[in-house]
């Protein structure tokens, strides 16, 4: 489980790279040390100021993510508006706010939904900043290239998951030996060992004779990040 303040300042040095806290601070148009103060975390940076911040230090993020809100509208559907401001502890006025560029998100939130609601976090700072620098992504950046791996060892993963997303809303999907064989033209050994390596990386759970594809992950999300370096 990432510790979201932690990531934050992982990346904000990460960012910073050879400069000083106080030549940023500077060439933000500060004259006092903020840099320091947000990488303490005794001031909160937001967005947009991260975005300013990255483009002082030489790393400049494409233009489609400097605007927050456009950027929260892609990612952010109204039907799960609710879940996603109980997880980040702010209320539905204030996710609603964001989306609609009347209020600013903290770069700590906005680090948490590009991460766990769009699986493009570690691809958009690996962009700008070496990987091998931000500690808090290394486990997540291993779990991929094993889901990458599992992407690309069992091609009919994606028919699997939107049969069982279907399946979930409505009765479940019950299991039988060979069910997967007639539906997707595999064999019965690639059956068998997708459904331990699914098990093994936490995407599903068998239990009672019934498949379901576990919480953790948004099939259509996962498989576009998956997609995204092959």
């Amino acid at each position: 489980m990432i510790h979201y303040p932690t990531l934050k300042k992982e990346v904000l040095v990460a960012i910073r790279g050879k400069f000083s806290r106080s030549q940023c601070s500077e060439k933000l148009g500060f004259t006092f040390n903020k840099v320091q103060r947000w990488e303490s975390g005794k001031a909160e940076i937001n967005w947009p100021e991260f975005i300013d911040l990255a483009r002082v230090c030489k790393k400049e993020f494409p233009a489609d993510l400097k605007n927050y809100s456009v950027l929260l509208q892609k990612i952010i559907p109204e039907k799960d508006i609710d879940h996603i401001a109980t997880q980040l502890s702010i209320s539905k006025n204030s996710l609603r706010a964001w989306l609609k560029g009347k209020r600013i998100p903290k770069l700590v939130h906005m680090l948490q939904i590009l991460h766990e609601h769009h699986r493009s976090l570690i691809d958009i700072i690996g962009s700008v900043v070496d990987l091998e620098k931000i500690p808090s992504l290394q486990k997540e950046i291993e779990q991929q290239k094993k889901l990458r791996t599992f992407h690309h060892q069992f091609p009919f993963t994606a028919g699997i998951f939107a049969l069982l997303e279907w399946q979930q809303h409505q009765a479940g999907f019950v299991y039988k030996e060979g069910v997967f064989v007639q539906l997707f033209k595999i064999t019965l050994p690639q059956e068998k060992e997708w459904i331990r390596k699914a098990k093994e990386l936490e995407l599903i759970e068998l239990k009672n004779q019934q498949i379901r594809l576990l919480p953790a992950i948004n099939t259509a999300i996962w498989f576009s990040a998956v997609q995204r370096n092959p």
